[in-house]
């Protein structure tokens, strides 16, 4: 634990050399549980979740945590009390997410590399939205959905080919990356979904990276990601749910991240008079 932790969360502090988690010595649980030991404060992850929540306020928001960073049923029950949804890319982390507690109309489901049985899991619980990765993905998603007699939600990524300027090996919204479709075939991909009898054109999604020290590229891809949205309901397209994604870093050593709060109230000038429902996805801004 550096230094800078104890100047920028109160929840992590030394008191005589001795590392403290709100009020508990660290020392007294490893003599206690042994070592190594994961210890977490649950002050500080609310005190994220209630920043983002606190900054959105006003319109109408889900906070869905990226269940990959920190899969604890503990952690998932007590932000499922909060409110807070669940961004999932596995059948695995679809269950935990429902056994702590989590709504399924609070969920998305994103990522490359969904399976058939992990799509009709959620198919069967009733997810908010799967975020399609791709042209097949999208097929394979709405054969399934037909073959089961649902309707299935969704989304299309769009990868808005912006520069996260973070690391390169963190970086998903870039021309060359896999993850997502570039936004003129995103415009073909919605058209043909919406001739689809069992899909329901719901969402635009993106996610352009992690570790974001600075949030004017995440904001350069909201504003994308509303023209698109414009443009689709021009066709007769309702978009009701726009997904941004993760992405907010956070200190490790000397760095000044914005806070969830001050992230979350640019969002909401740019999306208040939108009509829409805003969803962000944080993982490490909440755990790490």
């Amino acid at each position: 634990m550096s230094q800078f932790y104890d100047a920028k969360s109160p929840r992590f502090s030394y008191r005589e050399k001795r590392l403290f988690v709100e009020d508990v010595c660290v020392d007294d649980l490893t003599a206690r549980y042994g070592s190594p030991l994961y210890v977490y404060s649950q002050g500080a992850i609310l005190d994220s979740l209630h920043g983002y929540q606190k900054g959105l306020e006003g319109v109408s928001r889900l906070i869905a945590f990226a269940v990959k960073a920190n899969g604890s049923l503990a952690i998932l029950h007590r932000l499922a009390q909060e409110g807070a949804g669940a961004d999932l890319t596995s059948g695995g982390e679809l269950a935990l997410a429902l056994r702590s507690g989590i709504p399924a109309e609070r969920m998305v489901f994103s990522g490359v590399g969904k399976t058939d049985p992990e799509i009709k899991a959620a198919l069967d619980a009733g997810i908010l939205m799967f975020n399609i990765e791709s042209a097949p993905e999208l097929d394979r998603v709405a054969h399934l959905a037909k073959e089961g007699g649902k309707i299935a939600p969704v989304a299309i990524r769009v990868n808005p080919n912006i520069d996260p300027k973070t690391h390169p090996k963190i970086s998903t919204g870039l021309k060359g990356h896999k993850f997502g479709v570039p936004v003129e075939q995103a415009r073909r991909l919605y058209k043909r979904a919406a001739e689809m009898e069992s899909v329901r054109v719901r969402g635009i999604a993106a996610h352009i990276g992690s570790s974001l020290m600075d949030t004017s590229p995440l904001l350069q891809a909201l504003d994308l990601l509303l023209d698109l949205r414009r443009e689709l309901q021009r066709e007769g397209m309702e978009i009701s749910h726009l997904d941004l994604g993760g992405g907010l870093g956070i200190q490790y050593e000397a760095q000044a991240p914005e806070t969830p709060s001050e992230y979350a109230q640019k969002l909401r000038e740019r999306i208040r008079e939108e009509g829409l429902t805003l969803i962000v996805e944080p993982g490490r801004s909440m755990v790490g």
